[in-house]
């Protein structure tokens, strides 16, 4: 059974075992957050995931 999360950034749902592990961007995101103990990666969802890790790509998340 899928369980329905939703997310800490956008408030979205989002399927808990949705995975974006293709993407370079969103498993940059996941390696930073588990660095920084921050949010946890599960929290949020594959999108913002996925934005988040391009913006450290780009030098955003600074």
């Amino acid at each position: 059974m899928k369980k329905m999360k939703i997310c800490k950034r956008c408030f979205q749902e989002f399927y808990e075992d949705e995975d974006l592990s293709d993407s370079p961007a969103a498993e940059l995101a996941d390696i930073f957050l588990e660095s920084t103990g921050a949010v946890s990666v599960y929290d949020l969802c594959p999108r913002c995931r996925e934005e988040f890790g391009m913006s450290n790509v780009m030098g955003f998340g600074q």
